[in-house]
């Protein structure tokens, strides 16, 4: 069996994704911008990163997104 196949994995994915959101919350200045407007946090375990916007009022989510895919899809996410 391979990892992708683990039992748990998924719950284990969202876990991690909770937890750097949770980072994301505490201090969202602290993760690097990748555009204008717009900050990367990477996950620990897993190839994937949160992709967020800071507003006045909010901390919003723009795209929880695999390494290998093609950074130009974030483009119209703003």
């Amino acid at each position: 069996m391979d990892d992708r196949n683990k039992p748990g994995l998924g719950a284990e994915f969202t876990a991690a994704v909770d937890q750097i959101v949770s980072r994301i919350a505490v201090n969202p200045q602290r993760f690097r911008p990748v555009r204008p407007g717009v900050r990367r946090a990477l996950l620990d375990r897993f190839p994937y990163s949160v992709h967020y916007a800071v507003e006045a009022d909010a901390i919003v989510i723009l795209a929880v997104f695999h390494h290998r895919r093609d950074p130009r899809n974030l483009e119209g996410r703003s």
